[in-house]
């Protein structure tokens, strides 16, 4: 799975903006797992990169069930393969289990998400929303990205993604300090051309 944004942390201000263009081949036939070894050593090569993995608490959000409780009933028949499509502003669910909704949200808000509604079953629904209120904007000090839902449009056509998840599901995002699994850049330097 790749890493998102806020999992890599450290390093010089650099490894923000600059890209690199890295060719590289394999010698012959390579499994998934040894082409990420031999990447992981090409990056230790060429950019002197030294990691670390560990667990730091982050801006971001828990998923609660909201004051009144659920609003949606799960499915109650067997149908269709479960399916969960979120496009830009609009996420369908169909016979989808709740426990993935963190992870679709956290891709749409840009900030790590936890499960804190604990909900079991599988649901059916659509939800649509504004989504120029999620357009990227610097941290905060404690403050996940997106936007809270205190300052979202008051005048946009489409709801917030905060209001749409209260009213048609009866969820709502906690914005909290979550534990988030990171990688810490030690040391890197920018590599030097090859002939």
């Amino acid at each position: 799975m790749p890493l998102k944004e806020w999992q890599v942390v450290g390093g010089p201000r650099w490894v923000d903006s600059a890209r690199y263009d890295i060719a590289a081949k394999a010698e012959g036939a390579a499994t998934g797992a040894q082409l990420v070894q031999m990447l992981k050593a090409l990056l230790a090569e060429r950019f002197k990169l030294v990691v670390h993995r560990e667990t730091q608490l982050s801006p971001g959000y828990g998923l609660v069930v909201a004051k009144g409780g659920l609003k949606i009933k799960p499915d109650p028949v067997e149908g269709e393969p479960p399916r969960a499509v979120p496009t830009r502003g609009i996420l369908t669910y169909q016979r989808a289990p709740l426990t993935w909704l963190p992870r679709m949200l956290s891709n749409v808000v840009g900030a790590p998400i936890i499960d804190d509604a604990k909900v079991t079953g599988v649901y059916t629904f659509k939800l649509e929303w504004d989504q120029a209120e999620l357009e990227p904007r610097p941290l905060e000090g404690d403050s996940p990205p997106g936007i809270s839902a205190a300052s979202a449009p008051q005048d946009a056509a489409l709801p917030s993604l905060f209001t749409v998840l209260q009213q048609q599901l009866g969820l709502r995002l906690e914005p909290r300090k979550v534990p988030v699994d990171v990688i810490v850049v030690d040391h890197v330097e920018t590599p030097s051309e090859i002939d």
